[in-house]
This record gives C-alpha cells, sequence and structure tokens, in this order.
C-alpha cells in the first residue's frame, strides 16, 4: 500500500438516501448525470487556475464512492497556502451541489491516508468521517489546525465557508437562493421533521450573512409545505 500525508477533505451529500428512494426513475438519472458531472469536473478540474502556481495536481488525491467524496492535498501541517486551497476545494463542492438543490456536509482535518487502488483507510481518514458528522449541513475544520490559522493572522472558525462566491453579487445571490428552493422541491415530496428544517434554515441563514451587501433577507415558511419566503 501507499501512503499520502496531508490536508485532508472529507465530503457527503445529505439525505442521499432518501433522495433516491422518493425519486422517480427520471428524477434519479438526473441525480446519477450529476454526480458523473460532478466527478469528472473535479477529476479534470485545474485548480491552479485560482491558485496559480501554489498549486500542484499531482499532489491532489481524490477517492468517490456514490455519494461520499475523499481528498487529500499532500502537505506539511504548517503549509499555510495548501490548507487554504483545501479550504477552497471544499467551498467549490458545497457551492456546486448546492446549485443543483443538494445540501452536504463533511470535514477538514489533517493526516495520513494509507491507499492502493481497491482500498481506502487509516486513523486519520475515520477522524475525518466522525468530524463530518455533525448537525450542520457544512464542512467543518478541526480545531486540532486553529495554530496554523492563528499564527497567519487569520480568525479560525469552526464552519468553512458554504459558498465560493463574490458576497455582493446579485446575480451569485439568485443561483444560491434557486438552489435552495429546488432543494425545498425535493423536501417537499416528504413529511420533513424539524432537524431537517433546520438544516435548510442553517443554510438560509448563512445565506443572509454572507449576501448582507445585497439588502435581501429570507427565511423559511413551515405550513403544508416548506416554502423560502422574502422578508424585506
Amino acid at each position: 500500500m501507499k501512503s499520502i500525508t496531508g490536508f485532508i477533505l472529507y465530503i457527503d451529500i445529505l439525505g442521499y438516501k432518501n433522495l433516491l428512494r422518493n425519486n422517480t426513475q427520471s428524477e434519479n438519472e438526473r441525480v446519477k448525470s450529476l454526480l458523473e458531472s460532478f466527478t469528472s469536473i473535479y477529476t479534470n478540474l485545474n485548480f491552479a487556475l485560482g491558485f496559480g502556481a501554489s498549486f500542484e495536481e499531482s499532489k491532489l488525491f481524490k477517492r468517490y464512492f456514490s455519494d461520499n467524496f475523499l481528498f487529500v492535498y499532500e502537505s506539511e501541517r504548517e503549509a499555510f497556502l495548501n490548507f487554504l486551497i483545501i479550504q477552497s476545494i471544499a467551498s467549490q463542492i458545497q457551492s456546486q451541489f448546492l446549485y443543483c438543490g443538494m445540501l452536504t456536509r463533511g470535514s477538514i482535518t489533517y493526516g495520513t491516508i494509507d491507499y492502493s487502488d481497491d482500498i481506502v483507510y487509516g486513523v486519520d481518514l475515520i477522524k475525518a468521517v466522525e468530524l463530518e458528522s455533525h448537525p450542520e449541513p457544512s464542512v467543518v475544520v478541526d480545531e486540532d489546525l486553529k495554530d496554523v490559522l492563528i499564527k497567519n493572522d487569520f480568525e479560525y472558525k469552526e464552519h468553512n465557508s458554504l459558498f465560493f462566491v463574490h458576497g455582493d453579487s446579485e446575480l451569485d445571490f439568485q443561483d444560491v437562493k434557486n438552489g435552495i428552493e429546488k432543494y425545498l422541491v425535493e423536501l417537499n415530496k416528504i413529511s420533513p421533521d424539524q432537524k431537517t428544517i433546520n438544516k435548510i434554515n442553517w443554510v438560509v441563514e448563512q445565506m443572509n450573512d454572507y449576501f448582507s451587501s445585497t439588502m435581501h433577507h429570507y427565511s423559511l415558511a413551515v405550513n403544508s409545505k416548506v416554502k423560502l419566503v422574502c422578508d424585506n
């Protein structure tokens, strides 16, 4: 087996099982197509467009299985710019799935992954999976990495940015809002419990905060169906 040490990003799609169970065959074909497009994009995407010479494609390890995605960017722990790269990748992934009406959740940590063509394993992978199990549809940043940020005059935030867009852009705001509304269409096919409603409400609050300069503010109205309504 081989091994790679670096910043680990583990991410999956929330409600994936219910999504497939409640979809029609044609809708499941759409989901399959989205996942196929996603894996194709992130297999071939040149992150150097965002980071220039700082990003090295050969250092990015990727594995996908159904609704689970694993990235490891080979790096020393103190390499701050590499930390920012994996955070950016996480934000891009979450934004892209949200545009399609899907919520994601994950974690960023640091460690070593052992792998072959057939298997991926290791204690640090277990830690990444355990960190991923939190209520919010977000990517959490391992608190053990707080010092890497503080040393470089960056504030540690438990939740990585959900958006990889401009916070003052009306077009980007509309893309995010439309993604939330797509999610609600699927959510209203079932009878969502309060726990599920809280998750999408968290995303709505993140949208309001991130796009505060656009002067839009939305909330959820929960009656026979869950709807996104404008408060201003």
